[in-house]
């Protein structure tokens, strides 16, 4: 078995002219094809990473279900995948980890794939710990001890997220928060008795989109570092407010589109300020 995480290009190679192949994940077949050899080649060549890449996935869906549960295995983030021939037999088996850290020596089979950036968290918060077998179990817990944080901290909002290795983490925001809800609105026109109070110009739906502004606090340039590595660039992640009038966790998109090292003076202050918004608008009609 071939263990690789997903973002290293894999290749099947044959001396054969041609091949029909197809690709199993599980009990179900996601693929099939047939591979040439390239004029003046020795070999043919899939990549097979490429074909089995969005299969992939992360999540913790099963938190937000049971609030007593304290781990789940995510067994969309580790898949074995089975590369046949047309006759159905296996040819090579593919084990791959959901992992874009594109560096080859980090979150490696067996080993934690969280990195929480500052270790800093508040009471309320969620500290999640994602860790993989050598066998390719992927197991994320949540509130795990040795998880990482070590400094409590005042503050509202929390974000939770996958980074670039494919772990879970949590980050609290101490720096200065805001909310803004943005209307849209869509207007009729009608004809209208002017003796009357009818309307002429009406409001048929409103369209809110609620995004939020959060400031990390101050952070050291390692620590900078993995804010625009993991953070910023995460294609998953959910807000938690909590304090006296909220408890609520919102699935939200990052909007920063460049991730900018900033630095201070000869002082290492540095902060970022971050834009999400909420994935999910909300209609009044």
């Amino acid at each position: 078995m071939v263990q690789k995480k997903i973002w290293e290009d894999t290749f099947y190679t044959s001396t054969e002219d041609s091949l029909v192949y197809k690709i199993k994940a599980g009990n179900n077949y996601i693929f099939q094809g047939k591979a040439y050899k390239m004029p003046n080649e020795s070999s043919l060549r899939i990549c097979v990473n490429k074909i089995c890449q969005d299969f992939l996935y992360q999540d913790i869906d099963s938190f937000f279900g049971n609030l007593y549960t304290s781990s789940q295995v995510n067994s969309g983030a580790c898949i074995d995948f089975y590369l046949q021939n047309s006759a159905g037999t296996t040819l090579e088996t593919y084990r791959f980890l959901y992992n874009w850290d594109y560096e080859s020596n980090w979150g490696n089979f067996g080993m934690r794939l969280s990195a929480p950036i500052n270790g800093h968290y508040a009471p309320l918060m969620w500290r999640l710990r994602t860790d993989v077998t050598a066998n390719g179990v992927v197991t994320t817990t949540r509130n795990a001890e040795n998880s990482g944080f070590n400094t409590i901290v005042c503050s509202d909002y929390f974000l939770y997220y996958v980074n670039a290795r494919g772990g879970w983490d949590s980050f609290a925001f101490e720096g200065r928060c805001s909310k803004v809800d943005n209307l849209t609105e869509h207007n009729f026109n009608r004809s209208f008795d002017n003796n009357t109070k009818e309307f002429g110009l009406g409001r048929y739906i409103s369209e809110v989109s609620t995004t939020y502004t959060l400031n990390t606090g101050i952070l050291t340039e390692e620590q900078a570092m993995k804010v625009a590595k993991h953070l910023i660039s995460s294609p998953k992640c959910y807000l938690h407010i909590a304090n006296e009038y909220n408890n609520k966790i919102i699935p939200v998109v990052i909007t920063n589109n460049v991730a900018e090292y900033k630095k201070e003076g000869d002082d290492d202050i540095i902060n970022y300020e971050i834009t999400v918004k909420e994935s999910q608008e909300k209609i009044r009609r």
